[in-house]
């Protein structure tokens, strides 16, 4: 939902869609007089609409799944707003900057990524009861939460058990139904492969090989698995030319590389006890 109406705003202030452009900031408030709404801003307003008829339609509202969909890409829109900044530049005589033209420019996409990251893990658990959804931390089993529309409701974590009020799930947060099952074990039901032996080659010359290599160490690490790091050759197609006609020759080339491999924490004490 965010993708969409990131890319498509970006789209329309950059002229690639004919039936849209830069957005009016008319509707904004503006709290200072020494500046006017100006120059060309992405058109959020044309992204949210195109992403919510994209991603919103044929949705069933009674449905538990559905609502928590509808609510989520909300959510997804919501975060391109969030991390939109509003840009300026001076006028005046010698760069007095006496009076300042502003615009709202969208926020890089890894931002809006960052920003939804950090709302994925602080999603809230919801359940669907009897035409209810509530918030199953928040409530108690004999205090449902009325849901009106197609607003989720829930009695919020500082309010009394005995008062019985609800308050509304702010738009921001993200929900789920269900807790995701544990990828890094192997489940062969579900058809995850798991982490354990998994493996990711980095280039020693690329410039960001550390990054990558920390990148690639989180994959263990965060499933409480250990990270074997060594110096490995591969060999690879290379120097592929066109033949008229038709194939494609190539030759064979060796390359550095340094592969890290998830594997059991207790990995090293193996390897001791089967050389002794």
């Amino acid at each position: 939902s965010a993708g969409v109406a990131h890319t498509v705003s970006r789209n329309c202030s950059q002229g690639a869609l004919s039936m849209c452009g830069c957005e009016t900031n008319n509707g904004l408030d503006k709290t200072q007089e020494e500046w006017h709404w100006g120059g060309c801003s992405d058109n959020l307003v044309f992204g949210e609409s195109v992403s919510k008829k994209f991603l919103d339609t044929d949705t069933v509202t009674d449905k538990p799944r559905n609502l928590a969909i509808l609510h989520n890409n909300k959510a997804g829109r919501i975060a391109v707003r969030k991390t939109m900044r509003t840009l300026c530049k001076c006028h005046g005589v010698s760069g007095s900057c006496a009076t300042q033209t502003c615009w709202r420019q969208l926020g890089d996409l890894r931002k809006v990524g960052r920003y939804l990251k950090k709302q994925y893990k602080g999603a809230m658990k919801v359940d669907y009861s009897n035409g209810i959804l509530q918030h199953l931390e928040n409530l108690l089993p004999s205090e449902p939460v009325k849901y009106s529309g197609n607003s989720v409701l829930v009695r919020g974590p500082r309010s009394s058990g005995s008062s019985g009020e609800a308050e509304k799930i702010k738009k921001r947060k993200l929900v789920f139904l269900k807790p995701s099952p544990d990828y890094c074990r192997i489940n062969h039901r579900l058809g995850f492969l798991g982490v354990r032996g998994r493996s990711c080659e980095v280039d020693p010359s690329d410039p960001q090989q550390t990054e990558e290599i920390r990148k690639c160490s989180n994959i263990c690490t965060s499933c409480g698995l250990q990270v074997r790091k060594e110096v490995v050759y591969v060999e690879k197609s290379c120097k592929c030319v066109f033949q008229w006609c038709c194939t494609i020759q190539c030759e064979t080339c060796r390359q550095k590389k340094i592969r890290l491999t998830c594997v059991r924490p207790d990995y090293q004490d193996q390897i001791t006890s089967n050389k002794s």
